[in-house]
């Protein structure tokens, strides 16, 4: 079970607080949209995937429940004046299977299974198990440092799960996901017309801002 500790340390003044009912409400209508029950289930598999401690304990579906379930029992609050409930719950999500993650870590040797190896594509070498085991790199510190990394990555998934399969902003992030390394090869390779695709590319940066601003622990 993921615990998620008491958050009055990111209280800030001015804070509006939703009451009871209001939370109510907003988990109920999570509840009855089966497409942003699914965009946010897709962000909870992400967030899950981060963290292999973690894996091994629950499912995406798990964290997402137990961060509703924070949100209701009020040891989360949702101060409403600054985020929505979708953006608070992927808050939620992500401070809960880091807090759990580092708390594995200490408990236990930072152990690879054998299914959590990557599979060996055609053109990729075996590992070399000397170098693996020679590594000195400590599991906090491995934990830090991917937790650092995953941290645009996320943002790209929680970008992405915010709009449809053919909306142009969506496909504008999938192709930067596909590793196209200019604003023109995105164009090219979406074919759109220089003035749709600023103004798509700037309501996503708009967007990536309000995420990150709303996600911040």
């Amino acid at each position: 079970m993921l615990i998620e500790e008491n958050d009055e340390e990111s209280v800030l003044p001015g804070d509006v607080f939703a009451s009871k009912d209001e939370i109510v409400t907003a988990v109920e209508h999570i509840c009855g949209d089966t497409n942003i029950k699914r965009r946010l289930l897709k962000v909870a598999e992400f967030i899950w995937a981060k963290s292999k401690l973690v894996k091994r304990e629950c499912q995406p579906e798990d964290i997402l429940q137990e961060a509703i379930e924070a949100i209701l029992d009020k040891r989360r609050k949702w101060p409403k004046n600054r985020v929505d409930f979708n953006g608070l719950l992927i808050g939620v999500m992500r401070s809960m299977v880091s807090s759990r993650g580092k708390t594995l870590a200490k408990k236990s040797p930072d152990i690879t299974m054998e299914h959590e190896l990557h599979p060996l594509g055609e053109d990729q070498e075996p590992l070399n198990l000397e170098e693996v085991a020679a590594d000195r790199e400590t599991t906090e510190s491995r934990i830090l440092r991917k937790e650092q990394e995953g941290l645009e990555e996320s943002l790209m998934a929680i970008l992405r799960a915010k709009y449809g399969a053919t909306d142009i902003h969506g496909l504008i992030l999938d192709k930067v996901r596909d590793g196209c390394s200019s604003q023109a090869e995105i164009r090219e390779a979406l074919g759109i017309a220089d003035s749709v695709y600023w103004n798509a590319w700037k309501a996503v940066m708009r967007a990536a801002d309000k995420i990150n601003s709303n996600t911040k622990e």
